[in-house]
C-alpha cells in the first residue's frame, strides 16, 4: 500500500505508484522462482555428471588384465 503522502498526489500518479510496486512485487516472484529453478537444473545436471561418471569409469583392458607376455 502506498502511505498517504502530505501532500495530495493526483489519482493518475497514485495508480503509477500502485502499479509500480505491483509490478516489483511480481518481478521478486519471478526472481525467487528463476532462482529455483536455475538451483534444479543444477542439481540435475550434477545428478547426470555423476550418473555418467559412473558408466564412463576406464575399464582395464583385457590384455592388461593378467595376459601373459612371452619374452624371448
Amino acid at each position: 500500500m502506498v502511505p498517504k503522502p502530505a501532500i495530495e498526489l493526483p489519482d493518475d500518479l497514485l495508480a503509477l505508484f500502485s502499479r509500480a510496486e505491483l509490478a516489483s512485487a511480481q518481478a521478486r516472484t519471478l526472481l525467487d522462482e528463476n532462482d529455483r529453478w536455475r538451483k534444479s537444473v543444477l542439481a540435475q545436471l550434477d545428478y547426470l555428471l555423476e550418473q555418467g561418471a559412473e558408466f564412463t569409469k576406464p575399464r582395464r583392458s583385457p590384455s592388461a588384465a593378467g595376459a601373459i607376455t612371452c619374452r624371448g
